[in-house]
């Protein structure tokens, strides 16, 4: 089996014939075109027209018994995908191959069951993708020099897609929606808090939520269907909306006149040389010719360290949260669970408000706190 080498299919010789009968109309027209009167330029534009019109209603190459065959393939790891240029029967033949010489070569098996056979009007899984070959016989406008035809620029053509099933999956992963009902008993989507985020700044809620979405829109970039994102970003949007709301036992409404400018999101932060912004995703989503490796631009610390860089920002403030006493030595007082402060003492009540399971405090209010005794820890 030629792998190298394609034989072009035999060309259809009523298009062939067709093809050479407009060719010769429009070299006619250039030289005879200054002489022809207004009504003879209609009747041979028409005469080109109608030419065309059946050209496009022609398959241009016929399918020829016994021709050369060919195959190409592709391997990633250890999934791989065959083109071949053949029937059904070669296929399944060369599936018998492969299996025999993984199985003898290799000491591997082959799934036949995984392994699927797929006409190229279909849909083949590949990596993630769905790939198909079009079969569409619409035409397009297409310049050629100074002229502009119709041609069938789809047809043949390979089109990768993206599963549905792939961002709505991912969605449910991430925990960033749940199942609700309509009246009418049918199902429906709504975004969710992610409360593992809550004790994140809102800054690096933010750039999670990025990431999550250029992470797939990267992967995705190159899919005839990448559009389909536009669902996936705005639910992760309402998601991230919810999950700022939650943090500060809050409304969304709130939220968004929190922070959003000119319909984005953008969310403060401090840094060591100044504060800055991070702007939740916006920038569509778009089929681009090249999968992209662009990465979050704002450096957002974000992980098992970010509450820990709160603390560390509060510890250095040298504020102490109950007395309000500035510059001056501060410890932090802790407790175990929020749910076990009920409000009855003054440093409780900070706590609660602040809605942190620390506090930063002079050693003279920490003492006080654990005699509950000082009339500033009472009360």
């Amino acid at each position: 089996m030629d792998t190298r080498e394609k034989n072009r299919k035999k060309v259809n010789p009523e298009y062939g014939r067709i093809c050479a009968e407009i060719s010769r109309k429009r070299k006619k027209n250039k030289k005879e075109w200054e002489h022809l009167d207004q009504k003879s330029r209609k009747e041979r534009l028409r005469e080109i027209r109608e030419l065309s019109n059946k050209q496009l209603q022609i398959q241009p190459q016929l399918e020829i018994e016994g021709q050369r065959k060919w195959m190409e393939y592709v391997r990633y790891a250890d999934d791989f995908l065959i083109g071949i240029g053949g029937s059904k029967g070669d296929a399944r033949k060369i599936k018998q191959e492969i299996a025999e010489y993984l199985k003898e070569e290799l000491h591997l098996t082959l799934s036949m069951e995984k392994t699927k056979i797929t006409h190229t009007s279909e849909r083949a899984k590949f990596l993630g993708y769905e790939i198909t070959v079009m079969r569409d016989n619409n035409t397009k406008k297409v310049r050629y020099g100074k002229q502009i035809r119709r041609c069938r620029i789809y047809k043949g053509k390979v089109r990768l897609y993206m599963p549905h099933k792939k961002w709505e999956n991912k969605l449910r992963e991430y925990g960033a929606i749940k199942t609700a009902k309509h009246k009418d008993g049918s199902e429906m989507w709504k975004a969710k808090e992610r409360r593992e985020y809550i004790t994140k700044t809102p800054a690096e809620i933010v750039s999670r939520y990025n990431s999550e979405i250029r992470g797939i829109y990267n992967y995705y970039a190159i899919a005839h269907n990448v559009s389909v994102l536009g669902k996936f970003g705005g639910l992760m949007k309402y998601s991230m909306l919810k999950t700022l709301a939650a943090k500060y036992r809050t409304k969304v409404s709130k939220i968004k006149k929190r922070y959003e400018r000119n319909g984005d999101i953008i969310v403060p932060f401090q840094t060591n040389s100044g504060q800055k912004e991070i702007t939740f995703y916006n920038q569509g989503f778009r089929k681009q010719n090249w999968a992209s490796k662009q990465v979050e631009d704002t450096p957002v610390t974000f992980g098992q360290y970010g509450y820990e860089k709160e603390v560390i920002r509060r510890y250095k403030n040298k504020y102490c949260e109950l007395c309000g006493k500035h510059d001056m030595s501060i410890e932090i007082h802790q407790v175990a669970k929020m749910s076990r402060l009920t409000g009855k003492w003054q440093w409780e009540k900070v706590m609660m408000k602040i809605r942190r399971k620390t506090l930063m405090v002079c050693p003279a209010c920490h003492e006080a706190i654990h005699n509950e005794t000082s009339p500033l820890a009472i009360g």
